[in-house]
């Protein structure tokens, strides 16, 4: 966009911020004790918490919501697997909204189930259109509906796909969509097929080291998009308009073929972990058709903590790898920068709490609660 204000920060360290997050509580692990504390296919945009310190996790394999207290013990659990009112399909997407009200998105189902605070309350729904009903991953909510990237598409074996580009969109009530706030280019895919007897699986992978597309809400409605190889953020207003770009030198970096090969095997050590037959397959197709991007992309993340501040996780050299946490303020002022075990929270929620999404060491899905304590 022409016109717009850009800054340009030299590759010269910001000032040293001694902030820490402390962990709080545990959730889920192989050494969860029942079942509303076990979970799976939980993903970053699964995840939201009110400012009272109360967790909501979207359960994909459970197909349900888990609600826990500010010191990580279970409150309730809400859903099951189906198509009645507050079942799920394919759950995809779980955000706050008014009056701590909980929106899931079901692509399964088409649909917004709303779900009171109440746990004993009965859910609303919101049916989707075919346009807005591709909506899924990290969704928000503001007063005129749903906020979130929709993409729809589909293929069959022997035709070329064409991938359209990533919107970011606002859905309103009523399930249509009111308007595109931003458009990044499509993702990259490797097309993956395989034949099991008479049966054909056509898979879609992800090309190595392809650009992510993170966005992050601020209170006020405004937005921070990332898209790109380089270390290159854009500030949006409410309707989507470009306010300020922010650029942090150096360049990407161009991969190298020790890069490649460490995806290579990082894939091969996959397939040896399954036990699978068909995953193994699928894994050894996908190493064989794996393609790469060009450039280590730099960014590996944004977030929005508390106090309406920008948190960008930043990859030095090793790919995917956040080496360093630069924050900002909503209008793009640096204000410091995370060395020393940097941590890029999946979520922020309350005052000064954030989350974890990752795997404990026997590979069993977890949330870790966390504290931000700025000293």
């Amino acid at each position: 966009m022409e016109g717009v204000p850009r800054q340009t920060w030299p590759e010269v360290p910001f000032t040293q911020l001694p902030w820490t997050l402390d962990t709080v509580a545990i959730i889920g692990g192989f050494a969860a004790e029942g079942t509303e504390a076990s979970f799976d296919q939980v993903e970053i945009g699964g995840i939201a918490g009110d400012a009272t310190g109360r967790l909501f996790l979207l359960d994909g394999a459970g197909k349900r919501v888990l609600a826990f207290d500010p010191e990580g013990l279970p409150l309730w659990s809400r859903g099951r697997e189906g198509g009645g009112p507050g079942e799920f399909n394919t759950p995809a997407g779980l955000a706050l909204g008014p009056a701590d009200t909980i929106w899931v998105v079901d692509r399964g189902n088409r649909r917004i189930t709303l779900f009171p605070p109440r746990p004993d309350a009965e859910p609303a729904e919101i049916a989707l259109t075919d346009e807005s009903s591709g909506l899924a991953g990290q969704v928000a909510v503001d007063r005129n509906g749903v906020v979130g990237v929709a993409m729809v598409f589909s293929f069959r074996p022997g035709e070329e796909v064409t991938y359209p580009p990533r919107r970011l969109l606002r859905i309103r009530r009523d399930g249509t969509i009111d308007d595109t706030l931003w458009t990044a280019p499509p993702p990259s895919f490797d097309r993956i097929e395989l034949t099991t007897g008479n049966q054909v699986a056509i898979m879609l992978s992800q090309r190595s080291f392809s650009p992510g597309f993170f966005w992050e809400r601020f209170s006020d409605g405004s937005f921070a998009v990332a898209q790109e190889a380089d270390y290159e953020i854009h500030l949006l207003t409410p309707d989507g308009g470009e306010r300020l770009r922010i650029r942090r030198d150096p360049p990407a970096r161009a991969v190298t073929e020790a890069d490649r090969e460490k995806a290579r095997q990082e894939a091969r050590e996959q397939s040896a972990d399954s036990s699978s037959p068909f995953v193994r397959q699928s894994i050894e197709e996908r190493i064989e058709k794996m393609t790469f991007a060009d450039r280590i992309p730099r960014i590996t993340g944004l977030a929005v903590d508390g106090s309406d501040r920008l948190w960008v996780g930043v990859a030095d050299e090793l790919p995917g790898e956040t080496s360093r946490i630069d924050v900002y303020d909503r209008d793009g002022h640096p204000l410091g920068e995370i060395r020393t075990a940097p941590i890029l929270p999946t979520r922020f929620f309350g005052d000064s709490r954030a989350v974890l999404l990752d795997r404990d060491e026997l590979d069993v899905q977890r949330v870790v609660v966390l504290q931000l304590i700025e000293r």
